[in-house]
């Protein structure tokens, strides 16, 4: 899809985001596992060396399904499902990283809790964020693509009514372009035909 400097900008800022909150869950459900199972603790730190791992591996993880691209877009529930596919491959590889090292002093059930919870938390930041910032700059028609069609067809009529029933994308059809020269006031779909496919190609 289309990305912008904008899309870019919010990206980076949620990386930083999903890690900091990624770290809070960590240590929160850390001692609300202590706190529900007292009669069984754990030890802190050595629970608290797994940090790094798991940061480093949800971060490249929700790269690689594409977390931080296209957040003009996506909606919630395809961002739930990437999240969902991401965390679960990097507690596959977190599980199988502690069974070959036979750290059976890490908590399962703590890790549970804290995939539950980072789940919720990182599809909250971007219902909060992502959303929240896109929708408010399409409503002062700030952060719009601008797009000249190519084509004046069935094919151009569609993409355009795409586009169009499709607001949150913040996308703006500001004409198009013929293969023959329109003739004059030439409009489709309330949009003017613009000129010739050979007016550009003179640039």
């Amino acid at each position: 899809m289309i990305f912008d400097e904008k899309s870019r900008q919010v990206g980076r800022l949620l990386l930083v985001l999903d890690t900091l909150m990624a770290a809070l869950v960590f240590l929160a459900m850390y001692w609300a596992r202590e706190y529900i199972f007292s009669s069984n603790p754990t030890d802190y730190y050595a629970h608290l060396a797994l940090l790094p791992l798991v940061l480093t591996l949800q971060t490249l993880l929700m790269f690689r399904f594409g977390l931080y691209r296209g957040l003009r877009v996506a909606t919630i529930a395809g961002y739930t499902w990437m999240v969902i596919q991401a965390l679960a491959f990097s507690f596959v590889i977190l599980f199988t990283i502690l069974f070959l090292l036979k750290a059976t002093y890490v908590s399962r059930s703590f890790l549970l809790m804290y995939g539950a919870a980072d789940l919720v938390a990182l599809v909250a930041v971007r219902a909060g964020l992502v959303w929240w910032y896109f929708h408010r700059s399409i409503e002062r028609n700030e952060n719009f693509l601008k797009v000249l069609i190519v084509g004046t067809g069935q094919r151009a009529k569609h993409l355009s009514r795409t586009l169009r029933e499709h607001s949150e994308w913040g996308i703006d059809v500001v004409g198009y372009l013929d293969l023959a020269p329109p003739q004059p006031g030439a409009t489709v779909l309330g949009s003017p035909v613009l000129g010739t496919v050979d007016q550009i190609r003179e640039f």
